[in-house]
């Protein structure tokens, strides 16, 4: 008798959030598995380069590697979200069921059904039985999706060019730390640095450097709510020349100080990396 292991799936964060827009929303690489549930119409969602509409009672699905942007219909985006990521699949069951998930999908009663309760169990923060039988529930949400009896179309794939820039950011990650030279970043990619720039800039709207810069903030926010270390610390550890130059550039990004942002948040909350 043959045994196949069940793939592993993790859920990261699951919540509901709310934004003001003016107008289209900057592009964004997905760094995480993205699933989001639209109880109002949206506009629509760009991915890939194809434009989605979003309307209301919708579920949207993003995969890792995907460059997303938003081309709203109304001043105010909100929707109910949950991020994951995969680990072992043996055979690649559960990728091969990922790439067949629609861009959007109709958010039938079987399927809002689900969605709720893997909300409940995740909410419940259980590190035990309620993680699991949420991570249980979203697999059934997902191989219930790829079978698309709605016969939605699925999103194109990433071009070669975003494969090469998605190593690059992985290559960042992996390195926020240190303060990496855009051309040591380019050589991940294959490209000169010139193109890479241009390229980089083209698909993202922000230059290889700012995009850098924006995920080392993003990690000082998770070390900020989920950790004791001090402003200083956290400039040393990210690469930061100094706390001074740390504050002033996260006060750019958040509209807060280090101090003001830990302040207006609950200890201990999670923060999506």
């Amino acid at each position: 008798m043959i045994f196949t292991l069940l793939p592993e799936i993790e859920i990261l964060l699951s919540g509901t959030w709310q934004k003001q827009v003016d107008g289209p929303t900057p592009s964004r690489f997905i760094l995480k598995y993205e699933l989001e549930y639209h109880p109002v119409p949206w506009g629509h969602s760009l991915v890939n380069g194809q434009a989605f509409p979003v309307p209301a009672r919708v579920f949207t699905f993003n995969r890792v590697g995907d460059i997303r942007s938003a081309l709203p219909s109304t001043n105010l985006l909100s929707s109910e979200f949950l991020y994951f990521q995969t680990g072992a699949d043996d055979g690649n069951i559960l990728k091969q069921a990922l790439e067949k998930i629609p861009a959007v999908f109709p958010g039938d009663d079987d399927l809002l059904s689900l969605w709720q309760r893997i909300r409940a169990q995740y909410q419940k923060r259980d590190p035990g039985e309620g993680n699991i039988r949420a991570a249980a529930l979203l697999m059934e949400f997902l191989f219930s999706a790829a079978e698309n009896p709605w016969e939605m179309p699925v999103c194109p794939l990433p071009s070669r060019h975003q494969q090469s820039l998605f190593a690059a950011i992985r290559f960042m990650q992996q390195h926020l730390s240190e303060n990496c030279p855009v051309e040591e970043i380019a050589r991940q990619t294959g490209y000169s640095p010139s193109h890479f720039n241009t390229l980089f800039k083209s698909l993202t709207g922000r230059t290889p450097h700012a995009y850098y810069r924006a995920l080392k903030l993003r990690k000082a926010k998770v070390m900020l709510l989920n950790g004791e270390k001090t402003v200083t610390q956290i400039a040393s550890s990210l690469g930061f020349a100094s706390a001074s130059e740390f504050t002033r550039l996260f006060h750019r990004e958040s509209g807060f100080t280090p101090r003001q942002f830990r302040a207006q948040h609950e200890s201990g909350m999670p923060i999506y990396e």
